[in-house]
């Protein structure tokens, strides 16, 4: 089976011409200039956060109460030797000599001592890596990446089906014969055609509905699609399933 794209990730309108010997499949845009195009970035970074869950709870772990940082020993210390709720006791407290060399040193940190300091390096290099490496994976590589975008995205969209019959075939105002999704997302639409269903069907094809927003930063609509399946003659043995979302 041949495989056509219209070379981006974004909604395109869809016509399939089964007129001729062998179908012709056009793409065009509402407007590709306005148009949003999806990426898989946040789909890469959401993956590779998964893939380092355990060691973030790992670290996660490693940040409780841990009597062997010195930090930590020496709050304990002072816990047992004074009492914070008597202000004499804790007059003294703040004249240790240790005491007094934290809260200098603190003050007197710079910008990136505030916020890096207090981490260690290799928790550091491993929140930089999260950020890093999707990049990494995702840049390089995006045209593959725009490719797989579409058929991500039917993956994972909850899907309706519906089925026509020779009930559901309508005339237009040209005596055209043809029925009709009239309401989708452009996500995915996958058709299976039996009988004369297939056998009559002259073209299919997927627009935009044609309306333009008022009060908005762009005019055009991408987003609510319709989609029309044209026959030759009326179909009535056989049948079309439809798959969308």
């Amino acid at each position: 089976m041949k495989e056509y794209d219209g070379g981006t990730p974004l909604n395109a309108r869809i016509k399939i011409d089964y007129s001729g010997k062998k179908p012709k499949v056009k793409f065009s845009f509402p407007k590709r200039r306005e148009q949003k195009e999806g990426s898989m970035l946040k789909y890469v970074f959401i993956l590779w956060v998964l893939v380092n869950a355990p060691a973030l709870f790992i670290i996660s772990l490693s940040e409780g109460v841990d009597s062997s940082n010195p930090y930590v020993a020496r709050s304990q210390e002072y816990e047992e030797n004074y009492n914070f709720s008597d202000y004499s006791d804790f007059t003294r407290f703040l004249e240790e000599e240790k005491v007094l060399e934290e809260v200098f040193r603190k003050i007197n940190m710079n910008t990136f001592e505030r916020i890096f300091g207090e981490i260690e390096y290799i928790k550091l290099a491993f929140i930089l890596q999260l950020f890093i490496v999707p990049l990494l994976i995702y840049f390089p590589f995006k045209k593959r990446w725009k490719k797989i975008y579409p058929d991500f995205q039917a993956l994972i969209a909850r899907k309706k089906m519906t089925k026509f019959s020779e009930k559901d075939i309508k005339r237009d105002g040209e005596g055209n014969l043809y029925c009709e999704i009239p309401l989708f997302s452009n996500i995915l639409l996958d058709y299976n055609a039996t009988g004369e269903f297939s056998k009559y069907l002259k073209f299919f094809e997927i627009r935009e509905h044609n309306f333009k927003y008022l009060n908005r930063g762009k005019s055009v609509n991408e987003w609510l699609w319709y989609a029309k399946f044209y026959f030759k003659k009326k179909p009535s043995k056989g049948k079309l399933e439809v798959k969308f979302k």
